[in-house]
């Protein structure tokens, strides 16, 4: 995952490049070797549809009047698999008064986080159904 972090920031800084000088040929690189536009493409969305997640799950945290601070900690502890999030689900509380609605959602999301987004999403294309 650092390594996603770390080729999110290379491309960024590329991008801008890019937006200063257009014609320049620029490469991402970690180590000797360039990274492939596909690869960094690939980082993009996978930020891109985590941000959604994290953004659609706050919201809907939200909807059952739970705090914006634990609401997004939540979520982001969920999705990220990383144990305690802040205030109401800090690593002195727990999940258990929390709805049932709420914890079957950020059940979800933690399975969803630890299969891997793409993972998941690919499970639902009707074309993976098809014979």
């Amino acid at each position: 995952n650092q390594i996603r972090l770390i080729l999110l920031l290379k491309k960024a800084r590329q991008t801008m490049i890019r937006q200063i000088f257009p014609k320049a040929v620029t490469s991402v690189r970690v180590g000797s070797r360039a990274v492939s536009q596909d690869v960094l493409e690939g980082v993009s969305d996978l930020f891109l549809i985590l941000g959604v997640i994290i953004a659609l799950g706050t919201l809907f945290l939200l909807a059952f009047d739970i705090d914006l601070v634990t609401a997004i900690s939540a979520v982001v502890a969920c999705v990220s698999n990383v144990g305690p999030g802040l205030k109401g689900v800090g690593p002195t509380q727990n999940y258990g008064w929390m709805p049932d609605a709420v914890k079957y959602f950020l059940s979800t999301v933690m399975i969803i986080g630890r299969l891997e987004i793409f993972t998941f999403l690919v499970l639902f294309l009707p074309i993976t159904w098809k014979r």
